[in-house]
């Protein structure tokens, strides 16, 4: 069978954190994890427990990232690339956030619950 055409498929998927940081509603979001300068042109969804390792797209397993970090980390343990202080830093963003379908202290809490759970069996 010849293929004449090859339909993309799309890998994307929207979630309140990307969209309402697109929508400009969390202008204090700055850095990722990393410390890299988001922008629109380089914002993703990053799994903290990669889709491939059974990482749920769900927000408690998502953190804003750039494209060039979030394709280097690949499938990577998370503890590969954690750091308390760039952890913080990136929480620290979120603490005043608080709009109608986000919370920032709720994702917070979220988070580092996933995170605490990923150190602790190492992945």
């Amino acid at each position: 069978m010849k293929i004449n055409r090859l339909t993309p498929i799309p890998f994307t998927y929207k979630s309140i954190l990307k969209t309402e940081w697109l929508k400009g509603n969390m202008p204090e979001v700055t850095h990722d994890m990393a410390g890299n300068l988001l922008t629109k042109e380089n914002i993703t969804n990053g799994h903290m427990l990669a889709h491939s390792k059974g990482g749920k797209t769900v927000i408690d397993n998502l953190m804003l990232e750039t494209a060039p970090y979030n394709f280097m980390k690949g499938n990577q343990p998370f503890s590969k690339f954690f750091s308390k202080e760039g952890f913080n830093a990136y929480c620290e963003q979120f603490k005043n956030i608080d709009l109608p379908n986000f919370n920032g202290l709720d994702y917070i809490d979220r988070i580092t619950r996933t995170a605490k759970h990923l150190l602790r069996v190492g992945k």
